[in-house]
């Protein structure tokens, strides 16, 4: 064999191996590219997601005032960007409408400007200030109330899985709940909350994402003519055990994962 030849024969390896790399890049660049999830950057929110949710909605929700401070201040909220999970549902109607906040039925991720926020709603300027002070103070005693900006009109069953997580450009903490109206069984509506502040302390963030407990909890049930004291007096050992079983359970035994949402969460950078 000539050396001319050896020398072409040579080059055309050394092309084969380029073009091979080449597809193969493109290949896995399309594959990457058809995968949901990954990255949502609107501009001024910017955080990864785990595929498996689905392509996020975000739509710019319109102020909700409070008319009169004798109004029972159910949604007030200034307006704000809220990016939401559905997967492969369609989205409740009225689901982002003004004044439907908070809603805690898909995984949701939403940022407000302080200020109107504060403006608009005196207690919820009030939580905003008592959410500065765990934020740097940087200490939670277990069971201790976690303030918590928007009104509902419900009380935390229990505060359970709490955790300091920062992000990019803030901080903020999280907490495994259910809202309670009254004395009820736990583990259908369980709730995992972030709420966290920008590090210039001019946007707030509420993320909010539905999860379920792949073990087993015991049943509440309310005996027909039940006095309200006796279901009271039964309810209160009821959801402390229920509490710390949900305490001792590991992150993975929930769904979505309390890691997978941790992730999310520390992936947020606002713009």
């Amino acid at each position: 064999m000539t050396r001319q030849l050896r020398k072409a024969i040579s080059c055309v390896r050394v092309v084969r191996i380029i073009v091979a790399a080449v597809l193969l890049h493109a290949v896995a660049s399309y594959s990457q590219a058809q995968q949901p999830g990954g990255l949502f950057d609107s501009g001024s929110l910017q955080f990864r997601y785990p595929a498996n949710w689905g392509v996020p909605t975000v739509v710019t929700v319109k102020s909700c005032p409070l008319l009169s401070p004798t109004d029972i201040p159910d949604g007030v909220a200034p307006e704000h960007i809220a990016v939401v999970f559905s997967g492969t549902r369609p989205i409740p109607k009225d689901y982002l409408a003004p004044c439907s906040f908070p809603v805690f039925d898909l995984p949701e991720v939403r940022i407000f400007p302080v200020a109107a926020y504060a403006d608009l709603y005196p207690d919820g300027a009030r939580a905003l200030s008592a959410l500065r002070r765990l934020l740097n103070n940087g200490s939670h005693a277990p069971g201790s109330e976690v303030p918590y900006v928007p009104f509902v009109d419900a009380s935390p069953a229990f505060t359970e899985h709490f955790a300091f997580i920062p992000f990019r450009n803030g901080s903020g903490a999280v907490f495994l709940t259910q809202w309670m109206t009254e004395p009820d069984a736990i583990g259908e509506h369980l709730v995992y909350i972030f709420q966290g502040l920008s590090a210039d302390g001019k946007t707030y963030v509420l993320a909010t994402f539905p999860t379920t407990y792949s073990g087993t909890l015991p049943a509440f049930t309310v005996p027909q003519g039940e006095r309200i004291e006796q279901t009271q007096t039964r309810y209160k050992p009821y959801a402390k055990g229920v509490a710390h079983t949900l305490g001792k359970a590991k992150e993975s035994d929930f769904s979505p994962s309390l890691s997978d949402v941790q992730a999310l969460l520390s992936s947020i950078r606002l713009k």
